[in-house]
């Protein structure tokens, strides 16, 4: 049944945090304009799911063997890596209980199902601090648009050495492995990410963190693409729309965000 939500409702959802727990109840349908499918949420519950309850299924799954095979990832260096705490008694809880991956695609168009990955790149934190950077590009199997070039300065020559998608994505898995998964606007980028997996037979169950939902709800903005959030919080952006400018840019906005939620600022 169709009805307004109620401001209550709207502030419920408001405070639900990354990767809380739910039971959401509602119907899946196609998007007029999009064509994806979308989840039209009727009903909402806090829960706490038993994980030991649910039954893997039996297909088998690639895991990560014990050396990176062809893109090994690299320190991450620079000259003044942005102070964001100044003592590690700052750096709040959850850079301490886990570590991140930030990670970035570019892709020969937005249609998940039908383009391609050209460039992956991911910078790895540790303790509140950006520590291990890996990059790649990728030879998507066909020319890609000059407008796709004219975006992200990446030409067809880039990429007719690249290697393929499953050449490199064990490497991309073993980084990523046992880490929480960030990016802006990360269901866009999950879904070429999720597609490779299938492909190649790895299983992305990462905790998964998106800088654009926690901006909206830490800071006022024009609007919330990544320029524009870098530039409010004084983030250095260059060569945006190059995966790993992107990827580098991004870790230091969640940084950011994290050091505004410890220190309770709206």
């Amino acid at each position: 049944k169709n009805r307004i939500p109620k401001q209550s409702d709207l502030d419920a959802i408001d405070s639900l945090e990354d990767n809380e727990e739910i039971i959401a109840c509602g119907a899946i349908r196609r998007d007029i304009y999009s064509k994806d499918l979308v989840f039209i949420v009727s009903d909402i519950n806090r829960c706490k799911i038993d994980y030991s309850s649910i039954k893997d299924d039996d297909e088998d799954y690639n895991d990560a063997k014990e050396d990176y095979e062809l893109i090994k990832p690299e320190e991450y260096i620079e000259e003044i890596q942005q102070d964001f705490f100044s003592t590690t008694e700052d750096v709040p809880e959850i850079f301490m209980n886990k570590d991140f991956v930030v990670f970035d695609c570019e892709t020969t168009g937005l249609d998940r199902q039908s383009d391609k990955i050209i460039e992956l790149a991911a910078v790895k934190i540790k303790s509140g601090i950006i520590r291990e950077v890996f990059s790649t590009f990728v030879n998507p199997g066909e020319d890609i648009s000059a407008e796709i070039t004219k975006l992200t300065s990446i030409t067809n020559g880039d990429l007719a050495g690249a290697p393929k998608i499953e050449d490199v994505f064990h490497d991309f898995y073993k980084f990523i492995k046992g880490c929480a998964l960030v990016a802006h606007n990360i269901e866009f980028d999950m879904g070429f990410i999720r597609r490779a997996a299938e492909q190649t037979r790895y299983k992305i169950d990462n905790d998964i963190y998106d800088t654009m939902t926690t901006a909206r709800k830490k800071v006022r903005s024009q609007n919330y693409k990544l320029g524009t959030l870098c530039e409010l919080l004084k983030i250095e952006l260059n060569g945006a729309h190059r995966a790993i400018n992107d990827a580098i840019a991004t870790a230091k906005l969640f940084l950011a965000l994290e050091k505004i939620t410890a220190n309770g600022r709206d």
